[in-house]
């Protein structure tokens, strides 16, 4: 399958998200936008995601000004939990020698475990456009990102 607009805009969509009594947990959107703001603030230039200072002040920026749930913010979830959609993955700490998939997602945990996180290759470029970032964030097809995206968008 061909890794393009299309094939995000379906990934974005269909994030698998934690649902609790029937509200879809925004952390993973909100991680989402965070990266997208990075990025085209060009404070993110290499398909390197660090958990950074700024990143975290940037997902907790949006979890401040959109999330209305009672969810509580923890950016280590999203960090860790969007390796199960197929297109967020994490590069171990050269001294790591357990196994990611096992620890329990923690910033402690994180930073000890993981150098930082990569979005597949075809992703990475198109963020890096802000025609491609607009077009996932005006589909509605992308339920789960639309109600958080007029924010960035304006």
């Amino acid at each position: 399958m061909k890794k393009d607009l299309n094939y995000y805009a379906r990934k974005f969509a269909k994030l698998n998200v934690n649902r609790n009594n029937g509200v879809n947990a925004p952390h993973k959107p909100i991680l989402l936008l965070a990266v997208i703001e990075l990025i085209e603030q060009r404070k993110i230039q290499t398909n390197q995601i660090y958990l950074s200072p700024e990143l975290i002040a940037t997902f907790l920026k949006y979890w401040s000004n959109l999330v209305t749930t009672h969810h509580q913010s923890n950016i280590a979830l999203p960090f860790f939990h969007l390796t199960g959609d197929k297109f967020w993955h994490l590069a171990p700490n050269m001294s790591y020698e357990g196994n990611l998939a096992s620890i329990k997602p923690s910033l402690s945990a994180l930073r000890n475990a993981v150098r930082c996180a990569y979005t597949d290759p075809e992703l990475f470029e198109l963020l890096q456009q802000s025609f491609s970032v607009l077009q996932l964030c005006e589909t509605r097809a992308c339920s789960l990102m639309y109600p958080f995206c007029p924010s960035i968008i304006n």
